[in-house]
């Protein structure tokens, strides 16, 4: 998507509206594109996009994956579910170490 804001060549009418362009996507790739999109709205991805019928994601780490199937959606859901609870047990873990410090003071 384009600024319409910051393009001198759009008339005053146009200034505040944004311009989105639609991919025709079949309905099971139109679903992967929904779930992907939650995954967004949850903060879980970066972003998603789709671009010739196929879906494309950006993890957390800036990696981009395509997600041509069911199969590769359940993949990066896996990847995404292993990674919070890898952080949420580094963090809890962190938390009792400082505890422990505190407790020895």
């Amino acid at each position: 998507m384009k600024d319409s804001k910051s393009d001198p060549n759009l008339p005053p009418c146009m200034k505040n509206h944004s311009i989105y362009v639609n991919d025709d996507l079949t309905k099971k790739r139109a679903l992967i594109d929904s779930k992907c999109r939650k995954l967004y709205k949850d903060k879980k991805i970066i972003g998603n996009w789709s671009m010739d019928g196929i879906v494309f994601v950006k993890t957390q780490s800036g990696d981009v994956k395509l997600i041509r199937t069911d199969r590769d959606y359940m993949k990066l859901q896996e990847s995404l579910s292993l990674k919070i609870t890898i952080k949420k047990t580094y963090l809890q873990n962190q938390d009792q170490d400082q505890t422990e410090v505190k407790s020895t003071d």
